[in-house]
């Protein structure tokens, strides 16, 4: 191996090159070039397998649909059992659920029509990456040493906003994978459900006209005939305690992207456990191989469950 061009990679030359580029060739140089092509890893992580592979088709859409309104359910009627869910929240969330329940018969009617197997629980993926860490820092999980929320209330509500916009996105983004256009229709106006479901919330948490558009969105506030016109205050995009506050127009066009939670109590540096909630891909499709019996509980903990499923990636 020469290192006689070595000398020449200065800081310099190195930020001037892009740095990153340049000593992955430098270290490409002096080592084997076939190299290994798993990923890196760093102390105890689960074992990294092959993602679950099948075709993508307008039954596989609809049962993983299907599964995201059976998660919202399991999870606000855990909220409800926990005592989360009160006060001006309670019949909203009450609704919250009902349309929820209807909107899992609409595409369970559809996946019949189709010659498919409906998928009657919540998303397996969905339960075990995002509901389960949500809920241990809402309630806190003793043996994973996770303290309870310091307002699990607030961390609730938070969680609803950002699975009934997920929800919306979701819907909103199959649509344009489906190949029956009359299914198209069909979803959304269940996405048109839960965008309202959101605007609820936000309007509830933040109070109106505040909450209506977001400051990102650099607009004034039409209100109602008996409210003037009131801009939104710059700051008002995170609350005093360091969460952020919801609006019913977060941006001027509507996301596909993840979504981003913040909850829990406050650690020593003043952060809060951030959980990212996206859209259903690969790893988390409702696949036709997948089974499930009963629809599993939302738990604080992974918990044996009926659901069967393919290898995931970690």
């Amino acid at each position: 191996m020469s290192v006689l061009w070595v000398p020449s990679f200065t800081r310099r030359t190195l930020l001037r090159a892009g740095g990153v580029a340049s000593l992955g060739a430098l270290v490409a140089a002096c080592g084997d070039r076939g190299g290994d092509a798993a990923p890196g890893r760093v102390g105890q992580a689960p074992v990294v397998t092959d993602r679950p592979t099948g075709e993508v088709d307008d039954l596989l859409l609809l049962r993983t649909a299907q599964s995201l309104e059976y998660t919202a359910i399991a999870v606000y009627e855990r909220f409800g059992e926990e005592g989360l869910i009160t006060g001006e929240y309670a019949e909203p969330f009450e609704r919250f659920v009902g349309d929820h329940r209807k909107h899992a018969g609409i595409l369970g009617g559809l996946i019949d029509d189709a010659d498919g197997e409906q998928f009657e629980c919540p998303n397996p993926w969905l339960m075990e990456r995002a509901v389960a860490p949500i809920l241990d820092n809402i309630l806190g999980n003793e043996a994973q040493d996770i303290p309870e929320s310091d307002n699990p209330a607030r961390d609730a509500t938070s969680t609803a906003l950002a699975f009934e916009n997920l929800a919306g996105a979701t819907y909103q983004s199959v649509v344009a994978f489906l190949s029956a256009r009359p299914l198209r229709a069909e979803l959304m106006r269940i996405a048109a459900q839960e965008v309202r479901h959101a605007s609820v919330i936000a309007i509830l948490r933040t109070s109106t006209p505040k909450a209506f558009v977001s400051p990102l969105v650099a607009a004034p506030v039409e209100s109602s005939e008996e409210t003037a016109t009131t801009p939104v205050a710059e700051d008002a995009a995170t609350a005093s305690d360091g969460t952020p506050t919801p609006y019913v127009l977060t941006n001027r066009f509507g996301e596909l992207g993840a979504t981003t939670l913040v909850i829990g109590a406050a650690n020593e540096a003043g952060t809060r456990f951030t959980a990212t909630v996206e859209t259903p891909r690969e790893n988390s499709f409702i696949y036709a191989e997948m089974r499930c019996d009963d629809a599993p509980a939302a738990t604080t903990t992974p918990s044996a469950s009926t659901v069967t499923t393919p290898a995931t990636t970690g």
